[in-house]
Order: structure tokens, then sequence, then C-alpha cells
């Protein structure tokens, strides 16, 4: 495994003619830090569900490091600078060794479970975060399967029947995989000698696809021990199955497996009854089948899930299918004439391919570095379309503590007046920043609060706000 500083002077080599190493570097580090913290979060709750208390590492430290570090650059001494960053480098070196050893404790189960029931549901910026360290840990069957867990979960989606569906086809997330490891330090490598691995695994992925559609019946499913089969040939792969290609056709496979026991289970209960059906496939449940694609597959609990009606949610949703047809937006606001009944009724969290698209192209875009929030700084980033929005300046100031945007989208972060707005309140300000966006070029808009936690999105078909 490479060392934290032949990983970075490697980067180094990619930076724009005139660049700043040292403001390179830190912003790399910068995102490092910020992408543990957000690990370091999610396990914290983990362990609190799991009543664990183990020992963890002083934050303060690693943030007053950095502070140093951003200060050392900024003076003409480059040998200040040069102590500072390794100073830094220790600081998260030792987060990153505590963070792993924390892991330990916590099983695959427990993550799967935590991703699945987490409130408020876990942002891309969490997911992304917690890809990063698994990726960045020794090879293991357990770090394997937690890695395949957060990335599936990153990739898809959850419909209004509880299937779940790729917000990407794979070619593109093996795409967004690819750019992302350039930017990811320890993130692995491969040379030509594997590639003919790669190639025989993508071919063998797509066996266990059509192995799992011949099946008609759930016996029949489950007779040819498919879960088992395909989770003992990922762990095989060792590192290679981290590949991007073979992590985005793997997540396919996860998807296609996991919707047919669905769809053969409830087939079961419609002939035997779901009574019968629970008694007769819980007792034999298998783990595996779980842990093989990353996403519970209980059959008490899928057969217990309540099957909403379909209604302009479900609506919302396939509007948001990456289709060339032509549809006419339709209004997704709540209005006023909605029971009670209708108001408590569970929202399926989305995590819309549009959106998901624009939070990795912040993240992945530039040479300077994987950003797990949409972090504002001081330092300069080098972003061609990247545009400041001067909120203090604007209608949005008490809304907003600042804005960027990038692309056809705006990012904002809310201030504390957004917990105390009404859902219509929030529509309004996102619909305000739509408008705006005729004038300035963007067309979409993504509002985080100061958690890194998607609390709004807005396009031209649709407001979604995120309880």
């Amino acid at each position: 495994m490479k060392s934290d500083r032949e990983e970075f002077l490697r980067k180094m080599q990619n930076l724009e003619s005139g660049e700043n190493p040292i403001t390179f570097t830190y912003r790399i580090m910068e995102a490092e830090v910020h992408s543990l913290e957000m690990v370091d979060q999610i396990l914290s709750a983990i362990e609190s569900q799991k009543k664990l208390s183990p020992k963890k590492t002083d934050t303060i430290l690693v943030k007053k490091a950095l502070h140093n570090f951003l200060q050392a650059s900024k003076q003409p001494n480059p040998e200040e600078a040069s102590k500072a960053e390794f100073a830094l480098m220790d600081e998260i070196e030792n987060w990153h060794l505590n963070l792993a050893q924390r892991d330990k404790a916590i099983s695959s189960e427990d993550l799967r479970f935590y991703c699945e029931h987490s409130k408020p549901p876990l942002s891309p910026y969490a997911l992304l975060a917690l890809s990063r360290f698994y990726l960045a840990l020794p090879f293991s069957v357990a770090t394997r399967t937690k890695f395949d867990i957060v990335v599936t979960k990153l990739f898809t989606a959850e419909l209004w029947d509880g299937r779940r569906e790729l917000t990407e086809p794979p070619e593109k997330i093996a795409e967004h995989l690819s750019k992302a490891y350039k930017n990811w330090t320890n993130a692995p490598s491969f040379s030509a000698e594997d590639t003919p691995i790669i190639e025989k695994a993508l071919v063998n992925l797509r066996k266990f696809i059509d192995e799992a559609a011949k099946a008609e019946d759930l016996d029949e499913l489950l007779a040819k021990n498919l879960f088992r089969e395909f989770y003992n040939f990922k762990n095989n792969l060792g590192e290679r199955f981290f590949e991007p290609s073979v992590v985005a056709a793997s997540i396919e496979c996860n998807v296609v497996l996991g919707n047919r026991y669905d769809e053969l289970l409830r087939k079961k209960a419609n002939s035997l009854g779901k009574k019968t059906t629970e008694k007769k496939y819980e007792s034999g449940y298998d783990k595996t089948i779980s842990e093989a694609v990353g996403m519970t597959l209980n059959p008490t609990e899928l057969l217990e899930r309540e099957k909403p009606e379909k209604t302009e949610e479900i609506q919302v949703l396939q509007a948001n299918k990456k289709t060339e047809k032509k549809t006419k937006p339709k209004k997704t606001t709540q209005t006023k004439e909605k029971t009670s009944k209708e108001k408590t009724k569970k929202k399926p969290f989305l995590q819309v391919s549009p959106l998901l698209i624009i939070l990795l192209m912040v993240t992945l875009a530039s040479a300077a570095g994987l950003y797990i929030y949409v972090k504002w700084t001081d330092v300069p980033i080098k972003k061609a379309n990247v545009q400041t929005f001067e909120v203090e300046n604007s209608e949005f100031k008490d809304h907003l503590h600042a804005g960027r945007i990038t692309g056809e989208t705006f990012f904002g972060i809310v201030t504390k007046k957004w917990n105390v707005m009404t859902d219509g309140e929030r529509e309004e300000l996102i619909r305000k920043l739509l408008e705006l966006g005729k004038q300035r070029g963007f067309r979409k808009v993504a509002l985080i609060n100061k958690d890194g936690i998607t609390v709004g999105t807005g396009s031209e078909n649709t407001i979604q706000i995120q309880e």
C-alpha cells in the first residue's frame, strides 16, 4: 500500500499549470478531514445503538493541525509548510487508524441496518465518505462487504413498491468511481495484468443476472444457491472487486438479484398466503442472501412492508428516469386538501438520479480533490463552471449561509430559519431560486444543512422537501 505522501505526490502530477502545490495539498487533506469527520459521526451513531463506548480520536487536534497547515502555507517559508503538512498527515493517519479499530466492532449487518433505517436518510455525501473509508482499509471480507453495502446504497433508489433500481447505468457509475479514485488517497490501482481477470469477472457477473432471470419460482431460485455463490465470487476477487467497472456491474447484480427474490417471494405469498409463506421462508432464511446483495431481504420484513397506492410521488419518480421522451412537467407541490392519512403516509427516500449526478460532479470534477461536503472556503478553487453567489446582497440572506452555482445547479447551505419554515414556505424558497436561475443560468437547486444533509431539491419537474 502506498503512503499518503506518495499518493499526494502522484496526484500533484495532475495539477493544472500554475496551480500552487501547497494549496492543492491543503484542499485534498481538508477534503479527507471532512470525509473522516462524517464517518466518525456515523460510526458513533451505530456504536450508540450497540451501546459501545470506544476510545475516540480528539478531532480538535486534527482541525488544529489543518488550521496550522493552512496558516503555514500562506507563509513564504516552504520548510514550515512542509513540517505542518507532515504533522497534519500524522493526525489524519491516527484518526483513520482509530476509526478502523472501532469499525471492527461493527458488523456488516449493523452497518446495513443503519444505512436502511437512518433518520434522516444518509445523504450522498455520507455514503461517499463511507465508500472512501472502506476502500482505504486493508482488504478483508468484512471491509469488502461493507463497501458493497454503502456503494450500492449510493447508486440505487427505492421505488414506491419497495424494489430498487439503479440511478445510473453501470457505465456511468464506473465513470464516476474512476474519477473519484484519482483523488482518494490509498484508492487501488490496476495494471494490465489485472485486465483478463476483470474482463472474466464482468462476464461472470452477467451470468448471475441471467440465472436469476431464469428462475420462475422462489424455491427454484433458492435451489440454485445463487446468492451464496455470488457472495463467494465477489470475495474471491480480492482487491480486483474494487475495480470501477466490476463495482458497477456488482451493484447492478445486487439490484437484479434482490428484486428477483422480492418479486418471487410476493408471488409465492399470493399463491400460498402471506402467513404460510412467512413461516416457510423465515425458518430457512440465510443471512448470506442479504450479505450477498448489500440490502436486507428478510422474508417477514419484505412481506410486512405496506405497498402504497400510486400517487403523484410515483409519477415524480417516473418522470425523473432518464428517457428521451418529452413529458409535460407535473406539479408536485403538496396541497391543502390532503387528508391527514395522506400526510402521514411514509414517503420513499429518493436518491433522484439527476441530483446524484450533480452531487457527484461537484465532488469529482476538479483536481482539487473530493469534497464530501459542498465546502465553501476562502481557498481559491479553479473551476470553469463555478460561480460564487453573493448571499449577503440578495433576498435570500435570511435563508442561506452561502451559495454556489456549479454548472446547471445552485447549491446552498440553509440557515436555522429552515427548521421553523413550513413545507409550503420551503417550496416557495426553492421556487424563487429556480426563478433566479433563469437569469443566472442554472436549472436545478440543491439545499443542504450545516451537517451536509440534503434538505430540499428542485427542478422544472419537481420540488422535494426531505424530512
